[in-house]
Order: structure tokens, then C-alpha cells, then sequence
């Protein structure tokens, strides 16, 4: 008798584990909440605007601005919009239709309780072009990432290493990189009024492995190897294998 209770429970403690390991774990998204911000789109007179657009993210192409995830307002200038701020501060943009006018509110969570009202107004074009010298000419691909301080609002990327954004007026931060170039960041303020402002040429320094490809490696130094000595350099395996693999964290 005392050997088939303990089966029982042996066969209930498998069970509970198998459970356990089958259930589904969510992912930080499923965890954080979604929010509901609701308000209205007006113009400078006070009227409502219909068919404008509001979201927390979009992306320049050209001169379009595209929403991610946004939501369009009705006769009436009113909108609802769901967001999923992960308990930070969040950033909504509104356009009009033609995305001449546009305005920002920058919110917290606990925010969206109280109806938001963007009063539109004329568009700030930020844009400008890319090169890079020592490769000859231009980067095959950029990418223009906008924050507004530590929040990131908007995108451009392009394969003629030109970018244009139409913003809000104010202060805002550029991320700027691309295919085989570094990285670099940049921040803007235009005096108030500015409608166009142009950054020129915005000149982008190779990467290591860029200024590199079809020639052989220069000498490296080694800190730490596992089967090899520190002195090991490329030149010890010529005529073998080699594998080098480069790794990073994001």
C-alpha cells in the first residue's frame, strides 16, 4: 500500500513538472499593459481637423511620413489610439492629410486618463545626405533613427544615403549610421520659425572591416585563446581553415 501512494505521487509530482515546463511564459510585452489615449486634432483656429493621423512611431520615405500602428481621426478631429508605453515615457505624433501640419505631446502612462488636444501646426523639415570618403563615395545603405531625448519617435532609411523628416518643431537627437560605416549621433535645434533645415553633407567614417575586405588582415593582437598561443597571428594558418567569427551584444 505504502509503495502505490508513493507511485501516486510520483506519477502527480511528473505531472505538476510537465505542466510547469508546457505552460507558455510570457514575453515582458504580454506582461506590460496597453493603454487606451483618446483626444482631439485641431487646427491653430481652434477647428477640428478629420483624416489626420496619430501614432507613437513612424517612418520618413521621401517626403511621406507613414504611421506604425496608427489610427486616423474622425469628422469631428476625435481619435482613440492603443499604445504599449513598457511603463515609460512615450511620445504621439499627429499629421494632417497632406502632412504640412503636425504636433507632438509628450505623455507618461498614467496620462492617457485625461484627453489629449494637438493643435497642428506648419512641419520642420530636417534633411540632408551621406558620404563617405574613404569608401568612394556613399554608403549602400542609412539609416536615420529620431529621438526626442530618450525616446525614439521615427525613422528613415534609405539606399541613395539621402534622409528627410518632417517633425514638430523643436530639439531633437539623430542616431545616424549604415551599411559598412560607423555610427554617429547628432543633435539639432533650429531657431524657432525655421521651416527647412539642411545638414548638407554628413560624412561617415568607414568601419574597420569595411577599409579591409579583399585585403589580408593586419597583424592582431591576441589577449586570451584557447589551444593557440597569444602570439598566434592570421599568417600561422595559411594554407588551412581559419573561421573568425565576429560577435557583439544589442
Amino acid at each position: 500500500m505504502k509503495r502505490r501512494i508513493a507511485t501516486v505521487v510520483l506519477t502527480a509530482a511528473l505531472a505538476l513538472g510537465a505542466a510547469l515546463l508546457l505552460r507558455p511564459q510570457s514575453s515582458p510585452a504580454e506582461e506590460t499593459p496597453e493603454i487606451v489615449v483618446s483626444g482631439k486634432v485641431v487646427d491653430k483656429a481652434g477647428k477640428p481637423v478629420p483624416g489626420a493621423e496619430v501614432a507613437d512611431f513612424w517612418a520618413f520615405e521621401g517626403d511621406e511620413a507613414f504611421a506604425f500602428r496608427g489610427t486616423k481621426t474622425a469628422a469631428d478631429g476625435s481619435f482613440r489610439i492603443t499604445v504599449q508605453p513598457y511603463g515609460r515615457p512615450f511620445v504621439l505624433m499627429a499629421y494632417d492629410a497632406e502632412r504640412k501640419r503636425t504636433a507632438m505631446a509628450r505623455l507618461e502612462p498614467g496620462d492617457a486618463k485625461e484627453p489629449v488636444v494637438f493643435t497642428l501646426g506648419p512641419v520642420l523639415r530636417i534633411h540632408g545626405r551621406f558620404t563617405c570618403k574613404a569608401l568612394g563615395g556613399k554608403p549602400e545603405w542609412t539609416m536615420v533613427y529620431v529621438y526626442d531625448g530618450k525616446v525614439r519617435v521615427a525613422q528613415c532609411d534609405s539606399t541613395d544615403a539621402k534622409f528627410s523628416l518632417l517633425l514638430p518643431e523643436g530639439s531633437w537627437d539623430l542616431n545616424m549610421y549604415g551599411t559598412d560605416v560607423k555610427g554617429i549621433d547628432r543633435s539639432v535645434s533650429p531657431k524657432k520659425g525655421k521651416r527647412d533645415l539642411d545638414l548638407g553633407a554628413v560624412e561617415l567614417e568607414p568601419t574597420f572591416l569595411a577599409l579591409h575586405y579583399g585585403k589580408p588582415l593586419p597583424p592582431w593582437s591576441v589577449s586570451d585563446a584557447r589551444g593557440a598561443k597569444p602570439s598566434t597571428q592570421v599568417s600561422d594558418y595559411r594554407g588551412k581553415w581559419l573561421l573568425v567569427e565576429f560577435w557583439g551584444f544589442w
